[in-house]
């Protein structure tokens, strides 16, 4: 696992040694740049653009944390710009799950990462961050001087309903493309069980542990 975390850390700084060299900086003080180099620094750039803007957008919509977005970032990233498929955002967000920080950052980090290494995912981070950063810091200004009044108490309830119903949304989502057999089933009532008694961080260990040993079981695993 080291060994895995090393190379990937290696790669990233490959491919952004490799973008500076041939990047926009070099294209800018080359005399003649060729039309090929143009047009590639130009898609790579349009990628980074993109990449920002959409988790930008995701972010500044980001109220109720990261399952209340599931729906949006569904949309955008699954049906609207076929970035992912259902199956892929849902591996994404429990991977995202089982890491420190948000999830959110987290499912943005690898997104960017899948579509342009490692500017990708410093594009796609940033742009998730920086309204989040933003928001906080205007709301501590702002917000907190103006919590007593009674239109504020009515506005925040009713966006507590709205992220209620957002996150069924995604909960309904997550069973439709997760619960497909009698096993998934049973993992997903049994992980519900267990939720009571033991703390979420083992019960997503012991579900993955289950999937590989029953898969090798079934000899789909070499």
């Amino acid at each position: 696992m080291t060994c895995k975390i090393k190379d990937l850390i290696l790669s990233g700084f490959k491919q952004a040694r490799s973008f500076i060299k041939t990047g926009l900086v070099f294209t800018v003080f080359r005399a003649h740049p060729s039309k090929s180099q143009i047009h590639k620094i130009w898609t790579f750039s349009r990628c980074l653009i993109e990449l920002f803007g959409v988790f930008f957008l995701i972010g500044m919509l980001n109220f109720g944390g990261g399952y209340a977005v599931m729906p949006f970032l569904q949309r955008e990233l699954v049906e609207k710009r076929k970035w992912l498929t259902e199956s892929e955002i849902i591996d994404y967000f429990v991977i995202a799950q089982c890491l420190p920080g948000l999830i959110l950052i987290n499912t943005a980090t690898f997104v960017g990462y899948r579509k342009a290494r490692f500017a990708g995912a410093i594009a796609a981070t940033a742009g998730m961050v920086v309204p989040a950063v933003t928001a906080a810091f205007l709301i501590s200004i702002v917000l907190f001087q103006y919590m007593s009044l009674a239109p504020v108490e009515s506005t925040l309830r009713g966006i507590n309903v709205s992220v209620i119903i957002l996150i069924s949304i995604a909960l309904m989502q997550f069973l439709r493309n997760s619960v497909t057999d009698k096993v998934t089933g049973g993992v997903f009532f049994g992980a519900f069980a267990l939720s009571f008694y033991f703390s979420p961080v083992w019960i997503i260990l012991g579900a993955g542990i289950f999937g590989v040993v029953f898969r090798k079981l079934r000899g789909e695993l070499a």
